[in-house]
């Protein structure tokens, strides 16, 4: 395959807070124009495959392909649920949190502010 392609940094609803970090996948071509920052996709997550939601933080070009990045299977908002101010706070607050509770506040005001 020949790039450059396209990869999403994806914030995965149902890991386990020790893995809680953005993960990379692949955007198929038929995608790519539906990507952006703040919507939903679903994902393949885990060993098993499951399919998971989650909500892209960035995009970016790469221009080396590889194999083992998941792809995205599709999207479920056609708009972004979040402004770039709504970003800048939740990427803030998962900077300051330092505890468990914290975390869950944080799961709890983000899950509010796009009333999943």
């Amino acid at each position: 395959m020949r790039g450059p392609f396209t990869v999403a940094k994806i914030a995965v609803s149902s890991a386990a807070y020790s893995f809680d970090a953005e993960y990379s996948y692949i955007v198929p071509s038929e995608l790519n124009d539906k990507i952006s920052c703040g919507v939903r996709v679903i994902v393949p997550f885990g060993k098993g495959n499951r399919h998971v939601i989650g909500f892209v933080t960035r995009t970016y070009l790469d221009s080396a392909y590889n194999e083992k990045i998941k792809p995205v299977f599709s999207v479920i908002d056609e708009e972004s649920l979040l402004t770039e101010e709504m970003m800048n706070i939740i990427f803030w607050l998962s900077l300051m949190r330092t505890s468990l509770l914290f975390r869950q506040d944080f799961h709890i005001a983000f899950l509010s502010i796009i009333n999943w």
